[in-house]
């Protein structure tokens, strides 16, 4: 601590790790992967020294997605009620600024700087057992956990069985809301049990997992979707595997026409409002009646790419026609595609088409 300039006496600590749950902003959803690290870094660090600028003794990048903050404050002050309240407005503040929904997970207050790795440690487990759960909070701490309820085991085995039942008599359709009524009332309402939430998340795994490979114990696609569910590590994840594996079979036995005319409306809706700065994958999967999940795949099929980055792919044609066809600035026909920031638009247009927009006005006048 010496090092960076801050004395080890009487100072009090608190780790926080930064941990981004959603994008839902297009502008800052990217597939380059120094960009889908580097931008949020940015964003996260102007942000964090502008609302606490003498409480913030470092910050940097953890694993993919998240950032740890290391809050220090002196004897006196209520160091703990400060920090919850600052890693509040940060959250609010990246969410409604941004579109980053985020979340914070808060260590306990130590005043020994040799205490700082296991202060990370737990705000590790905090975050952890917070996905496990699917927390809709923007934070969590340890002084906020309540006493582990026990929940009927008798219960859980029962809800289990009826997994198993409609799995067998082959009524897949409806395994969804299943899972996702067992994963609500067996897991998520566990509180601050992580062994027993994540015991139970195992067991539903198990299951579905088994069910997958008796039903087609060679095929590819099996063992795929078996992979996807075991990596599932929380609720929310797990819910969302199990409706795109589920919803997938049951597809395959719909018209492909349907499929096609799926896609084909969202097509229209993007292009109907490509300049619409507030335009995300939810509300395009809103505007067909389907979800991420089952949408995403599709685009995946025809277009070889994601939602989020098909819809860059026609902004930028777009574009490229009225860098054509009329003599609007720059920054006029960025907006007019609905990116926010020249910026945004320049980076995003170089990265298909190895030009600027400016670059790409002069190459194309040069060759008439």
């Amino acid at each position: 601590m010496r090092q960076i300039g801050i004395s080890e006496e009487g100072v009090i600590y608190c780790v926080a790790i930064f941990t981004i749950r959603q994008i839902d902003n297009i502008a800052l959803i990217t597939t380059d992967k120094r960009d889908r690290r580097e931008i949020p870094k940015t964003i996260f660090s102007v942000a964090l020294r502008e609302i606490c600028p003498e409480k913030l003794c470092c910050f940097y990048c953890g694993d993919a997605g998240s950032f740890i903050a290391l809050f220090y404050c002196t004897p006196g002050q209520e160091v703990y009620a400060e920090v919850l309240a600052v890693c509040k407005d940060l959250c609010r503040f990246m969410e409604e600024g941004y579109g980053i929904r985020s979340h914070v997970a808060i260590s306990s207050p130590t005043a020994d700087c040799q205490n700082l790795p296991e202060a990370f440690r737990q705000a590790k487990k905090l975050e952890q057992f917070s996905v496990t759960i699917s927390s809709t909070s923007d934070m969590i701490c340890e002084d906020k956990l309540t006493e582990s309820v026990a929940l009927s085991e008798n219960n859980f085995i029962s809800q289990e069985q009826l997994l198993v039942n409609t799995l067998l008599i082959g009524k897949y359709e409806a395994v969804p809301s299943i899972v996702k009524t067992i994963l609500s009332e067996q897991v998520a309402s566990l509180s601050s049990d992580y062994n027993a939430a994540d015991h139970r998340l195992q067991i539903i795994s198990g299951i579905l997992a088994e069910w997958l490979h008796d039903r087609d114990p060679q095929g590819a696609e099996t063992a795929d979707a078996i992979s996807r569910l075991w990596g599932a590590v929380s609720i929310d994840a797990l819910n969302a595997e199990v409706e795109q594996i589920f919803l997938m079979l049951k597809a395959q036995k719909s018209e492909p026409e349907e499929m096609e005319r799926i896609v084909a409306d969202a097509c229209n809706y993007i292009t109907r409002h490509l300049d619409d700065p507030n335009m995300n994958v939810t509300l395009i999967c809103d505007s067909v009646n389907t979800i991420p999940q089952r949408l995403t795949p599709l685009f995946q099929e025809q277009f070889h790419m994601g939602i989020a980055e098909y819809v860059n792919d026609r902004r930028v044609e777009r574009a490229k026609e009225l860098l054509l066809a009329t003599k609007q600035t720059v920054r006029q026909i960025g907006e007019n595609v609905g990116y926010t920031t020249s910026d945004t638009f320049v980076r995003n247009f170089k990265k298909r088409e190895k030009l600027t927009p400016t670059e790409f006005r002069k190459l194309k006048a040069s060759q008439t």
